[in-house]
């Protein structure tokens, strides 16, 4: 009895109190013989049945420490210490039943993603509020709030709490939601643990006051964050590895969604492009032929009036059409040009950068504002395979489209970032006319927020940056002006992608 490997417990059949109980039976419970003896049934069971004669059943206990644990009970009557008792096998299958339990709720979980996934939605948002729903549910979370992350700011798209839905049009730093530890283009790696416990004050964490709190990153193929989910909690109640298990299931979902959403928005704007590029092309080479008629009879009329005070203002006027016009022309064709792979060869992203500025100081606009070129340090181990002239375009188009939304003498800042993950990062910041409404509509083609302007410069950016295997994005400064972010592959990168 007393080396069983079994836990064994001895009951009065009268009162169900403890009469003995062996010596594993005190280790797993963490008793004292003498404790032991001075308990009931009740108080270590949680629920049991009033037949123990036969009995076989799961039943949850309770050790010493409060903890609970689950055991498979099967008791008989015995005569003991010559009066009739009861003899109780209490085996603990707490690990069985808690993997049994997690495997359900995993299960639960995909159940859960198979539905929305199968469910028509319009929108990848629609989707994130299912997310929401079926989350909450399977955790019991007072709150649960998908976000998108773009550059430094976190965007509420979806969240449900427990008042119900919630469209909730929040939008905060970054760094307010991952601690100040947060830089954009933050990887998650094996380092930082299975999920950010850097969540501090913002707008979100105000409404739960007091409650736990679990956020779960959403990461690219390239372990960047793009997305994360938000889980509330009740006062006192702790998130654990269960918990974060099953948000990590949807979190991969809204990766795969969001992953998806964004091939086919950048197939959609491809397609789009090509066939704007296609029209713009045909259109500047008709359109060139007669245009260039018009510039020679222009020039052919201003020698012969060019004396006449009469006809001045109306030559001045005519070349300036036409000027615009071929500006018009030549970037419809720029933005119908193929970007070729056979141009691309190893180039110093330093001697690149110098020549836009050997350029920019021959510009008509460069006393209009003062541009800065800061580089970091060894610029000249920064090598790139690309089209020199392409880029050169694209940092020329850049620094205009700064310095004509600029106020006349103010800095406009050109910065090289040193490399980092595969990748370098150059800014065009300026310090121009305040914030852009529809900042996701600059680069589409013909848009503008400047009179007389062709709408088709930073279209042209995008295209030839995106034919290097890069991006582009546009950010309200905090106080005023614009920064345009360019990333590239640099050599060792572009080597695996080509």
């Amino acid at each position: 009895f007393d080396k069983g490997p079994v836990p064994l417990f001895v009951l009065d059949v009268s009162n169900n109190a403890i009469l003995a109980a062996n010596g594993t039976a005190l280790d797993n419970y963490g008793y004292k013989e003498e404790q032991l003896l001075e308990l009931h049934l009740e108080d270590i069971c949680v629920s049991f049945t009033d037949t123990l004669d036969p009995y076989q059943g799961r039943w949850t206990h309770l050790k010493k420490s409060g903890e609970e644990m689950y055991v498979d009970v099967t008791s008989h009557t015995i005569r003991f210490m010559g009066k009739q008792a009861v003899l109780l096998h209490a085996s603990d299958i707490t690990q069985r039943v808690r993997a049994e339990m997690m495997l359900e709720h995993r299960q639960r979980a995909l159940q859960g993603v198979y539905r929305i996934a199968t469910t028509p939605v319009e929108s990848f948002q629609m989707s994130c509020g299912h997310v929401s729903e079926t989350l909450s549910g399977l955790l019991g979370a007072t709150g649960v709030f998908v976000l998108r992350i773009e550059g430094q700011e976190a965007t509420v798209l979806a969240g449900i709490s427990d008042s119900g839905p919630d469209n909730v049009d929040v939008t905060f730093a970054s760094n307010e939601l991952f601690g100040g530890e947060f830089q954009e283009g933050s990887r998650v790696s094996d380092s930082d643990g299975p999920f950010f416990e850097l969540v501090k004050t913002n707008r979100l964490r105000e409404m739960f006051p007091g409650g736990a709190v679990m956020t779960v990153p959403v990461v690219d193929a390239d372990s960047c964050l793009t997305a994360a989910i938000t889980v509330f909690g009740e006062s006192g109640r702790e998130f654990g590895s269960e918990d974060l298990m099953i948000a990590g299931i949807f979190a991969r979902y809204v990766a795969h969604e969001l992953e998806r959403e964004t091939l086919s928005a950048s197939l959609s704007r491809a397609q789009k492009m090509e066939v704007i590029g296609m029209l713009s092309g045909g259109v500047a080479h008709e359109v060139r032929n007669p245009l260039n008629a018009i510039m020679a009879i222009t020039d052919a009329l201003a020698k012969d009036l060019e004396d006449d005070p009469e006809y001045k203002e109306f030559l001045h006027h005519m070349r300036l059409q036409v000027d615009r016009l071929s500006a018009l022309m030549n970037d419809m064709l720029d933005l119908g040009k193929p970007v070729e792979r056979m141009h691309f060869q190893e180039e110093n992203l330093s001697s690149i950068c110098g020549r836009v500025m050997d350029l920019w100081r021959h510009s008509p606009l460069h006393e209009a504002a003062r541009v800065e070129l800061i580089l970091p340090d060894n610029p000249e181990e920064v090598i790139m395979v690309c089209d020199a002239e392409r880029l050169l375009q694209v940092f020329l188009n850049l620094l205009e489209n700064a310095v004509q939304h600029s106020p006349k003498g103010s800095e406009v800042m050109f910065r090289v970032h040193a490399p980092e993950g595969g990748e370098v990062r150059m800014e065009v910041v300026d310090s121009g006319e305040g914030a852009i409404e529809d900042v996701e509509r600059i680069f589409e083609p013909f848009y503008t927020t400047r009179r007389g302007g062709t709408g088709l410069g930073l279209s042209i950016v995008k295209h030839f940056i995106e034919n290097h295997k890069g991006t582009v994005s546009v950010m309200n400064n905090p106080e005023q002006g614009l920064t345009v972010e360019v990333r590239l592959p640099v050599l060792a990168k572009v080597k695996e992608q080509i």
